[in-house]
């Protein structure tokens, strides 16, 4: 946990550790106020039960009762105050931190070699930056927040007990932080256990689900739903059943040590009152019993705190470990830069023991068009990735001579519109607008009539649920925005697969006398369009 704490901090810039800082600070005020407003339990007391108050006597100021209601509300008044506000900080900054966590997680993955991400599981991707980000709120950081606020309200409150009688403060740590250490040592390891099987059922049901939405035709068809039903029921039970039992170790003993507290207090007072030896300080014994109704809810949210830290440890460990070993950014020691040039040399790549690549060497110029083509499986797509950076080859160089790093443009065989209008489908997230470049790649693509016909034209709002929409527009709206993306590179897979013959003949020549002086490679399975052009550099893989 201590190390997690640790790995957290590290996360935090200087502005959101100044921010922690603040709240904590605002927390020990607001203990300190609260713990005035105990010991002025004292003196007041002794107003309502008419005891003498030498300290009080001594100062001669008149009317001492009044400022003193006076001081034990303004404590309890600003004590509250700044504990509110402090608690908003503290829950603003939990918020942010697992914000923040959420990016970097997402940041990594997308940062990852592409064919790495893939050999991941989806589910665990998924479940990581949404479901377990979440858990990483409520049952990492939220515990942490409120055990910090917890220990600093619960030190000062015991501290002035102490400084009212030593005998009290050990009482009370004898009767009620004992009972709470031994009763989480007992059940921590039920807890932890019940914890790992949370997690892990999270995951079977999220897997559970997108099985389900995947084939859903096929389920339909073989009349599965019942049994799927069935499946996701037994999960979700085992799941719920799983916290429900957390949710009752975290709270039940609080009532049950609160019960034994108050069978004592009821012994002890009943002893006091029948012991004529035994004077009985009531004032004093109004602060105490002040003192512990405050400190209880402190002892029993440091308790739960721990306990929720300990049934969401698996979670969070897998956040903190797994992804943080996975999730890394890798760098590609092969590339270089320089003027525009693509060279593969004695490239070797197997995948599951089939060798995609022997001894490959081959380089693509400034300026020229490339057609990959050959059997499925021969290695078209792995040849982009290669280029791409993607993946790596298992021995021999690719060295990329570009005037930037952002040196490609890539459009995958997969592809999707966003939920935005058209001109934000094709401008992406590039900064620079340029209008003039917008209207060259949708005439590039034949977009043209496919514009002027929505009703607001290009500020039109599409999308994949967009009916009207078909295969066809969608692939040359992601064509467009990866013409857009001005580079030295285009690689395109598959780019015409959705189109009429007619329409792919006509696209393809436009991409071929666009930008003259970049490098434009086409991955086609359809070798028939091949002989509509001349002057196109064909490399042509074998499964040999």
């Amino acid at each position: 946990m201590f190390e997690n704490i640790k790995k957290t901090y590290f996360l935090l810039d200087l502005k959101e550790k100044r921010n922690f800082y603040v709240a904590v600070f605002l927390t020990v005020l607001s203990g300190l106020f609260d713990s005035l407003s105990i010991g002025i339990i004292v003196p007041l007391a002794s107003i309502v039960f008419d005891e003498p108050n030498d300290f009080i006597n001594s100062l001669g100021i008149p009317n001492w009762e009044i400022i003193l209601i006076a001081l034990f509300i303004i404590c309890i008044l600003l004590g509250l105050l700044v504990r509110i506000f402090s608690m908003h900080l503290l829950n603003k900054f939990s918020w942010k931190i697992t914000k923040k966590f959420s990016n970097k997680t997402l940041i990594d993955v997308l940062h990852k070699p592409i064919f790495e991400i893939e050999d991941m599981d989806s589910n665990n991707i998924k479940s990581a930056v949404t479901h377990k980000v979440y858990t990483f709120m409520v049952g990492f950081i939220v515990p942490i927040v409120r055990l910090i606020s917890a220990l600093i309200f619960g030190f000062m409150i015991m501290c002035v007990l102490f400084i009212l009688d030593p005998r009290v403060f050990l009482i009370s740590i004898l009767f009620i932080g004992i009972p709470y250490v031994v009763v989480y040592t007992f059940i921590k390891s039920k807890t932890f256990k019940l914890g790992e099987i949370v997690s892990d059922t999270e995951i079977s049901l999220l897997k559970n689900l997108n099985e389900i939405f995947f084939d859903i035709r096929g389920i339909r068809s073989r009349s599965e739903e019942t049994f799927l039903i069935d499946l996701h029921s037994n999960f979700e039970q085992n799941l719920r059943s799983s916290q429900l039992q957390i949710a009752f170790l975290r709270e039940t003993p609080r009532f049950v040590i609160e019960t034994f507290i108050l069978f004592l207090a009821a012994l002890a007072i009943y002893a006091l009152s029948t012991n004529e030896e035994i004077i009985i300080n009531l004032s004093l014994l109004a602060a105490y019993a002040l003192g512990l109704q405050r400190a209880l809810p402190h002892f029993q949210n440091v308790f739960a705190a721990f306990q929720t830290l300990n049934a969401t440890k698996p979670s969070v460990d897998e956040i903190f470990d797994k992804y943080e070993d996975e999730l890394k950014k890798k760098t590609f020691s092969n590339f270089e830069i320089g003027n525009t040039l693509i060279k593969l040399d004695n490239i070797n790549l197997s995948l599951n023991n089939n060798s995609i690549f022997s001894d490959f060497t081959y380089e693509f110029a400034r300026g020229e068009t490339y057609f990959v083509t050959g059997e499925s499986g021969c290695g078209k797509s792995t040849l982009a990735d290669l280029i791409a950076g993607f993946r790596n080859p298992d021995s021999g160089i690719v060295k990329i001579n570009a005037r930037n790093k952002n040196y490609f443009s890539f459009l995958s065989q997969r592809n999707f519109i966003y939920n935005t209008s058209l001109q934000n489908n094709i401008f992406g997230l590039s900064k620079d607008i340029d209008h003039d470049r917008y209207e060259q790649v949708i005439k590039i693509c034949n977009l043209s009539e496919f514009q002027d016909n929505l009703s607001e034209g290009k500020e039109t709002i599409i999308g994949d649920g967009d009916r009207l929409i078909s295969g066809g527009q969608i692939q040359r709206i992601a064509l467009a925005r990866a013409l857009y993306f001005e580079t030295d590179i285009y690689l395109l897979d598959e780019p015409f697969s959705a189109l009429d013959s007619i329409t792919a003949i006509d696209v393809c020549q436009n991409i071929i006398n666009f930008e003259k002086d970049s490098i434009k490679i086409i991955i086609l399975h359809n070798e028939k369009l091949i002989k509509h052009f001349s002057g196109v550099n064909i490399i042509k893989l074998t499964n040999d």
